[in-house]
């Protein structure tokens, strides 16, 4: 309730009461802050550093994933497409395939692997990762 009259996130709040410091998320009363009393509300610059830093790394494994995602989104519409399937069908049925037809779809899957190995991923990201690249 205060966090939003002052602007100040709850996580980044120090609460002082008689000379020491109050834990910031409990209520008052159970602080021991009676009626009219005096609290002094600061700002602790390290618990903001720490939530910013969690944030930037939260949005950097969002974005990891997000590029893994759509990596892998392409690769199904390759394998899935015409192109993998058709080649296959022609294959074992005795055909003979074009050669460029291969390369071009070589070189697509080998672009999509390079784009793979640029996104910097960390726990379940780096394993999401590691599987598409198998």
């Amino acid at each position: 309730m205060l966090s939003a009259r002052i602007g100040m996130h709850p996580l980044d709040q120090k609460l002082i009461y008689k000379d020491k410091e109050r834990d910031s998320a409990a209520f008052l009363d159970t602080a021991g802050v009676k009626d009219r009393s005096k609290v002094v509300l600061v700002e602790d610059p390290t618990a903001k550093a720490k939530r910013l830093l969690e944030t930037r790394k939260t949005d950097k494994m969002e974005k990891a994933a997000k590029s893994i995602s759509a990596i892998s989104m392409e690769v199904d519409k390759l394998a899935s497409k015409s192109q993998v399937s058709a080649l296959e069908a022609i294959v074992n049925k005795g055909g003979r395939v074009v050669e460029q037809d291969v390369v071009r779809l070589i070189e697509l899957l080998m672009n999509e692997l390079l784009n793979l190995d640029g996104v910097v991923a960390d726990g379940d990201v780096k394993q999401q990762r590691r599987l598409q690249v198998e």
